[in-house]
């Protein structure tokens, strides 16, 4: 009924059924009870940091990236998350590209990850602005659903800074905070 009384008030078919139009509650042919917008707001854009990007099949060496901590490709099939607690770092999903063979210690950039990215211009110990959450989970610490190519889509910050809902799983940093940019180590 409710439903039917307001569809046919946007409509013009009601009219007030009070006698003395003082008393309406609602007028169906002005808008005074409407409230005004809001005042406009003042927003900053800024443009975060993020890893090298590399051509396609190109290595993501020294030259490309000096603290070898990890390059994107041109697809980087980045998807923004949320900030931290702390509104200083927000994490991303992104797709690393370039990575060398597995015996380099660097071998870990590669595929999708989660990254944590500084927002307020400063940076991690190694002086990189992100820093991946994801990179290099031991395989006996990843209790997730084996899957070829994990789904981290829209990474969500757990209240208390030391987890990560992304997809499906759940990234669980311990005792360390998430902004203070270790690598997680386990997954679930």
């Amino acid at each position: 009924m409710l439903y039917l009384s307001l569809a046919a008030l946007l409509a013009g078919g009601i009219t007030c059924p009070v006698q003395k139009e003082s008393q309406c509650p609602l007028q169906v042919d002005r808008f005074e009870y409407a409230p005004r917008p809001p005042a406009p707001e003042l927003i900053g854009i800024t443009r975060l940091p993020l890893p090298p990007v590399v051509e396609d099949q190109v290595l993501c060496d020294v030259t490309v990236n000096p603290r070898r901590t990890g390059c994107t490709g041109k697809a980087t099939n980045l998807q923004g998350g949320t900030f931290l607690p702390d509104d200083n770092h927000v994490l991303a999903k992104i797709r690393f590209a370039g990575a060398p063979a597995a015996k380099d210690p660097a071998s870990i950039y590669t595929g999708e990850q989660v990254i944590v990215v500084k927002t307020d211009n400063s940076t991690f110990p190694n002086s990189d602005p992100w820093k991946c959450l994801t990179c290099g989970i031991p395989k006996e610490n990843n209790h997730a659903t084996p899957v070829q190519s994990p789904d981290y889509g829209y990474p969500q910050a757990f209240a208390n800074g030391k987890r990560v809902m992304a997809g499906f799983y759940i990234i669980d940093c311990g005792s360390l905070r998430v902004r203070r940019g270790s690598m997680c180590r386990s997954m679930y």
